[in-house]
This record gives C-alpha cells, sequence and structure tokens, in this order.
C-alpha cells in the first residue's frame, strides 16, 4: 500500500508473490505513474528484506 496523506492520496495493489523484482515494479509505478513530475519522494518503508536500494538493482538496469 502506498499512501500520500497530504493529498489523502492511496493506492493498493495485490500481487501473487512479495519478491523483490515485485516490490521494484510498484516502485516504477509510484514514479512514472502516480507522481511523473515529483523531483523528490520521500519513501517510508519497513524492514520487509525485500524492500531496499538492492531490489531496485536487480530489477533495473543502472544509468
Amino acid at each position: 500500500m502506498f499512501f500520500d496523506p497530504n493529498r489523502g492520496w492511496r493506492r493498493v495493489s495485490n500481487r501473487d508473490s512479495r519478491t523483490r523484482i515485485d516490490w521494484a515494479e510498484e516502485i516504477r509505478q509510484l514514479l512514472d505513474v502516480d507522481y511523473p513530475n515529483a523531483r523528490k519522494v520521500k519513501l517510508v518503508c519497513d524492514n520487509l528484506n525485500t524492500h531496499n536500494i538492492a531490489s531496485l538493482y536487480e530489477a533495473f538496469p543502472a544509468q
């Protein structure tokens, strides 16, 4: 679940699995679709092992 208390907005999705790639795709959705013009996004995550920067590097090529 992603939410923005300042906008009163939230998005919930349901996937068959909870892998690093799944989480990275959700972050892509957040940045490319939900906040495409944002200069900065402050992301607060729980400590699930897939919720870290390594997941993004595993899913997407570094530029």
